[in-house]
């Protein structure tokens, strides 16, 4: 029961502060519509997603580990996080060029590193996944393996118990 009202609490506050960063980008938009995407806009769109999502991760708690595909929950669960490093790199950058135009500097090379960090991170988040995912299917087999008294298997049985390694045979034209 704690848990729930835990669970509950954040979820009124994600969506309390996805609701002013929504409220704060139209404002500004309202304001000064011919600028089009400023950096500001963006940092509050992106506070507005990541906060809305992590609102129905808490609403959905208890759907989101039924979710089918499995990468579907993954995306739910470390989306926000991802969105949450970009849109706070996105306010180092917003300051950095603030910073470097106060002091006369050229800003042409803040916006592709900004790009490359997000690119870099995303990327590993990505590796990490896929062999975690690979070494909890290498884990599912070698248990199922051990489970079986005899010494023969039965090819057509790994591949019936296991989708995702006949999927990888498949799309592998193994």
């Amino acid at each position: 029961m704690w848990q729930d009202r835990i669970f509950h609490a954040l979820a009124v506050l994600y969506g309390i502060i996805s609701v002013v960063a929504l409220v704060k980008l139209i404002r500004i938009e309202c304001r000064v519509p011919e600028y089009g995407w400023t950096t500001q806009k963006v940092f509050h769109f992106l506070n507005f997603l990541v906060n809305g999502v992590w609102y129905d991760v808490f609403v959905l708690r208890r759907n989101v580990q039924l979710v089918e595909p499995e990468i579907i929950q993954h995306v739910l669960l470390d989306m926000p996080g991802l969105a949450f490093f970009t849109t706070y790199a996105l306010l180092v950058l917003f300051w950095a060029e603030i910073y470097y135009q106060a002091r006369a500097m050229s800003t042409d090379g803040l916006r592709p590193t900004f790009y490359w960090i997000n690119g870099v991170v995303y990327a590993i988040q990505m590796i990490l996944k896929n062999s975690a995912h690979e070494e909890e299917l290498t884990s599912q087999v070698k248990g199922w393996i051990r489970s079986w008294d005899n010494e023969t298997i039965n090819v057509l049985d790994v591949l019936f118990n296991f989708p995702d390694i006949s999927m990888e045979l498949v799309e592998g034209n193994v």
